[in-house]
């Protein structure tokens, strides 16, 4: 489907941030494009490297209205900290509101990490994935949405980058070559 979930940094207004150090605290927002009608849920897991990022906190308290009026929502850590699930569907029992309305950046939940372990060329991501799931339980979960009572994987998502130097810029003036001429 072309509804999107993104992760996004308030901080870069983007999903990337640069110039993260050891100690910093990173707020990422997860975020959806929804286009298509009839989007009734949703079910996500984000994980991100624990050698590099400490996961502490995640929520859907502050989130889209409408995920707050949900009658099914969940949001958690995964036991062992590598990142953390959510789990929303608008209507058990058919009362409405029924299905999302078609919006841009609509929140859906917020994170908190701690940054440690990183060297100054450091490079992570916080990624969005499928097989996530209890060991031995029911067979493992997959990122996508309830459109009309069938679920369906998006297209595209968007990952968070974080990077521990600064951005690079992608056009420099001056002596670029090193040959003494100004470009």
């Amino acid at each position: 489907v072309d509804d999107r979930f993104s992760v996004r940094f308030p901080a870069s207004n983007a999903s990337e941030i640069a110039g993260v150090r050891n100690g910093d605290v990173l707020s990422a927002q997860v975020t959806m494009d929804i286009k298509s009608a009839g989007v009734q849920g949703f079910l996500y897991g984000l994980r991100h490297d624990p050698g590099f990022l400490e996961i502490l906190s995640a929520t859907h308290e502050g989130a889209d209205p409408v995920i707050q009026g949900a009658e099914f929502k969940v949001t958690a850590i995964f036991p062992d900290g590598t990142g953390f699930f959510e789990a929303i569907v608008l209507s058990l029992n058919q009362m409405p509101p029924l299905e999302f309305p078609p919006g841009s950046g609509i929140l859906a939940a917020s994170a908190r990490y701690g940054a440690f372990g990183l060297s100054p060329e450091t490079e992570t991501r916080i990624e969005f994935f499928d097989g996530f799931g209890p060991q031995g339980g029911p067979p493992p979960s997959k990122t996508g949405f309830t459109l009309s009572g069938v679920f369906k994987q998006p297209r595209l998502v968007d990952i968070g980058l974080v990077r521990s130097r600064g951005f690079i810029p992608l056009f420099v003036r001056g002596d670029c070559q090193g040959d003494g001429r100004i470009s």
